[in-house]
């Protein structure tokens, strides 16, 4: 949980993250690591997969799984909450069905 909200602080800081082109992503990818945020996230989401590959290497796939990524989904999104004040939508929100 703690990498993606700092993935995304970092992004945030760096002035947001867009596909531009060749030049363009060089100089956005330049910007992010330049954002301690988002080097610390990268590192962060690095050891947790390392984590990851421990656990699946351990434990029984079908209650691993499915527990590891519900609660890192429902961290995440308490995270953002708190953090970001981003909205939760608990209905999808595209277009309305005639």
């Amino acid at each position: 949980m703690a990498a993606n909200l700092m993935l995304r602080t970092g992004i945030d800081a760096a002035g947001g993250f867009a596909f531009t082109g060749l030049c363009g992503t060089v100089s956005v990818i330049a910007r992010l690591s330049l954002q301690p945020a988002f080097a610390a996230g990268f590192v962060i989401y690095f050891l947790a997969s390392v984590v990851w590959f421990r656990i699946v290497a351990t434990e029984p796939l079908t209650l691993a799984y499915p527990v590891l990524v519900s609660l890192t989904f429902a961290s995440v999104a308490a995270g953002a909450l708190y953090s970001f004040s981003a909205n939760l939508f608990l209905c999808a929100r595209s277009q309305v069905w005639p």
